[in-house]
C-alpha cells in the first residue's frame, strides 16, 4: 500500500512512468512486484521529449520496503536520461536478482545530485547503495550512502555496483560523494569496491570522494574505492580516501583500487588509505593491488598487509 503526499497525479504500483517531471513527492509504504523494473516511486522514467531533454525527479523521498526481481531501486527501478536532485530513500529493498540499488536499479545515462540513501539493500549481483548499474555518460555529485548491503554475488559498491561506458567520449564523474556502509555477510563474489564494484569506462574522474567500510569476500578484485577497472584511457582520483579493512581469499586487493588496466592518463593526487589490515592471496597493495598510476602526494597507513605487519606503500 502506498501513501503519497504532494504528488500532482496518481501513480499506481507497477505502472510505467515516462515523459514526466516528478517534484515534491513523498511516498510511504511497501511495494511488491513479481516483474522487473520496480521502485518505491516509479518503475520506469525516461527523457521528457524527443529533443532529448532529461527527465527530472526532485525533492522526492521514499520510506518503506521494496520487494522485487531485477532492475529494482528504492526510488525508481529503471531510468533513461534522468536527473535526480535532492531525493532520499530509507527502508529496505529485497531481491534475489541483479541490478539492485538504494535509489535506482539500472540507470542509463543521467545524473544524481544532492541525494542520500539509508536503505538496507539486498540483491544477487550488481548491487549498489545508490545505483545497482549505471551505463554510459553518468555523473554523481554531493550524494552519499550510509546503509547496509547484503549479496551473494559480485559487482558490489557503496555507490554503484557496475558501470559501463560505450565510447571514448563518455565518462563517469563522481564529485564530493561518499559511502559509509557495512555488508551483512561475507560476499562470495568478486569485484567489490567501497564506492564502485566494477568500472568499465573510458574516462573516470573521482574528486573529494571517500569510503568508510569493511570489505570481506571469498573472491578477488577488492578495492577501498574501486574493485576492478578496465578500458579507461583517462582516470583521475583527486583528494580521495578509504578508511576500513579489506579481507579476501582471492587476489588483486588494494587500499584504493584492486585492479586497473593502465592504458593511458592515470593520475592519483592527494589520496590516502588508513587500515588495520589488507589481506589477500596475492597482488595486495596499500594503494593498488595491480596496475599503474602516476602517484603524487599520497599516503598509506596500514598496520598489516597479507597477514604480515609492515610499513609499506
Amino acid at each position: 500500500q502506498w501513501f503519497v503526499q504532494n504528488l500532482n497525479y496518481a501513480v499506481e504500483e507497477g505502472s510505467l512512468c515516462y515523459d514526466r517531471e516528478e517534484d515534491n513527492c513523498k511516498v510511504y509504504g511497501s511495494v511488491t512486484s513479481s516483474a522487473s523494473n520496480a521502485g518505491g516511486l516509479a518503475s520506469y522514467i525516461y527523457q521528457t521529449d524527443a529533443a532529448g531533454k532529461p527527465g527530472t525527479v526532485s525533492n522526492c523521498s521514499f520510506n518503506g520496503n521494496v520487494t522485487a526481481t531485477s532492475y529494482a531501486g528504492g526510488l525508481i527501478g529503471y531510468t533513461y536520461r534522468t536527473i535526480l536532485d535532492n531525493c532520499e530513500t530509507t527502508g529496505r529493498i529485497n531481491s534475489t536478482a541483479s541490478q539492485i540499488g538504494g535509489f535506482i536499479g539500472y540507470q542509463y545515462y543521467g545524473k544524481v545530485k544532492n541525494c542520500h540513501s539509508n536503505m538496507s539493500v539486498s540483491g544477487a549481483s550488481s548491487v549498489g547503495g545508490i545505483s545497482g548499474r549505471a551505463d554510459y555518460d553518468f555523473e554523481m555529485v554531493d550524494t552519499y550512502f550510509d546503509g547496509t548491503i547484503q549479496t551473494t554475488g559480485g559487482n558490489v559498491g557503496g555507490l554503484v555496483g557496475y558501470t559501463n561506458c560505450g565510447s571514448n567520449d563518455e565518462s563517469m564523474r563522481f564529485t564530493r560523494c561518499h559511502a559509509k556502509w557495512d555488508s551483512d555477510n561475507t560476499i562470495s563474489g568478486s569485484q567489490i569496491g567501497g564506492l564502485i564494484g566494477c568500472l568499465y569506462t573510458y574516462n573516470f574522474y573521482a574528486t573529494d570522494c571517500y569510503a568508510e567500510c569493511n570489505l570481506k569476500s571469498n573472491s578477488g578484485y577488492l578495492g577501498g574505492l574501486v574493485g576492478y577497472e578496465a578500458y579507461a584511457r583517462v582516470q583521475h582520483l583527486d583528494n580521495c580516501y578509504f578508511k576500513g579493512n579489506i579481507e579476501s581469499n582471492g587476489q588483486y586487493i588494494g587500499g584504493l583500487m584492486g585492479d586497473n588496466c593502465n592504458y593511458g592518463d592515470y593520475v592519483m593526487n592527494n589520496c590516502y588509505v588508513v587500515c588495520d589490515y589488507l589481506i589477500g592471496n596475492s597482488y595486495v597493495g596499500g594503494l593498488i593491488g595491480y596496475g599503474g598510476f602516476n602517484i603524487n602526494n599520497c599516503l598509506v597507513d596500514v598496520k598489516m598487509i597479507n597477514k604480515q605487519r609492515k610499513n609499506c606503500f
